[in-house]
């Protein structure tokens, strides 16, 4: 604990910890770069009627 007004923490991540930041940031990044796209694919599913929640199931007629 630190000795400030008002009482504060420091913390930081282990090596460990480190170490998905960077995949993980390539992901946040894709996603931040197609969110239109992804959200567009979101409403078209979510539009369509008769649809399940598993996607495999979506418009195929068995």
């Amino acid at each position: 604990m630190l000795r400030t007004v008002p009482p504060g923490v420091e913390c930081s991540l282990s090596a460990l910890g480190r170490g998905p930041l960077v995949p993980l940031s390539v992901v946040a990044d894709w996603a931040d770069q197609h969110a239109v796209d992804i959200d567009t694919a979101r409403r078209r599913r979510e539009g369509r009627q008769g649809c399940s929640a598993k996607p495999i199931s979506c418009g195929s007629q068995a």
